[in-house]
């Protein structure tokens, strides 16, 4: 079993493999909403798609769309430091769709390549919260009006 388990862990294993992580080219910035139940991972998966792109040679914002989880703004803060990439926040409480437009024009502002934003863990059967991510996506068009 022993054997087993680090053959697996050997296959899974992409530090330093960053070679594929750049955006498409002709969109910049690149968009990533990150999406998912509460519990998922959302947050670590940010920081280590951020230092994948950092590493990669992109320039990178990481924005804080997950207003509501007490922590979620912290941590996202840390991975950006850790990571070396730009950070864009507005605090607790706020409107995520606001955060995320702003985002995204700061990456425009800053000339940044990629924009990682993240969103509150929701549930698909939860309208509220499947009708906050489409305010999203129609607050970031302000910004592009074509998808990226």
């Amino acid at each position: 079993m022993r054997d087993e388990i680090v053959k697996l862990l050997e296959e899974n294993n992409n530090t330093g493999d960053t070679h594929d992580f750049a955006a498409p080219p002709g969109k910049k910035p690149y968009v990533l909403l990150v999406v998912g139940v509460n519990g998922v991972g959302k947050t670590t998966t940010i920081g280590k798609l951020a230092y994948a792109f950092t590493k990669a040679g992109q320039k990178v914002v990481i924005g804080a769309g997950d207003t509501f989880r007490a922590a979620a703004v912290d941590q996202l803060k840390i991975w950006s430091e850790r990571v070396g990439c730009h950070f864009y926040a507005k605090g607790m409480n706020t409107d995520p769709a606001a955060v995320a437009y702003e985002t995204v024009d700061y990456a425009l502002k800053n000339d940044l390549d990629v924009c990682i934003i993240d969103t509150a863990g929701r549930l698909h059967t939860k309208i509220n919260l499947m009708n906050e991510l489409t305010k999203i996506k129609r607050s970031i068009s302000k910004c592009l009006p074509e998808p990226r």
